[in-house]
């Protein structure tokens, strides 16, 4: 799954956390935690969703199924939040 930020949303960074803010009338405001943050940074640059689960997995000793159901969760909040361009799972 390749995913892209829309136009105009800002993606920032502070902490190990991040924050998505959207553009125009209905901008969206997002909120990532430490691990969202980690899935979503390693998705734009060209990891797949199951890429990311595994590496989160590895990293915070966690079920990789959860991690794949979690990331694939934040993916389908991100696109209905008009964030991302992303394929439907």
């Amino acid at each position: 799954m390749t995913i892209q930020l829309k136009r105009g949303v800002v993606f920032s960074e502070a902490d190990g956390q991040s924050v998505l803010t959207g553009a125009g009338r209905r901008a969206a405001y997002y909120r990532l935690n430490e691990v969202g943050t980690i899935s979503l940074g390693l998705m734009l640059e060209g990891a797949s969703a199951d890429a990311a689960a595994e590496i989160v997995s590895e990293r915070y000793s966690v079920g990789v199924d959860q991690v794949r159901a979690d990331i694939g969760a934040l993916v389908d909040d991100l696109r209905a939040a008009d964030l991302i361009r992303a394929p439907k799972r």
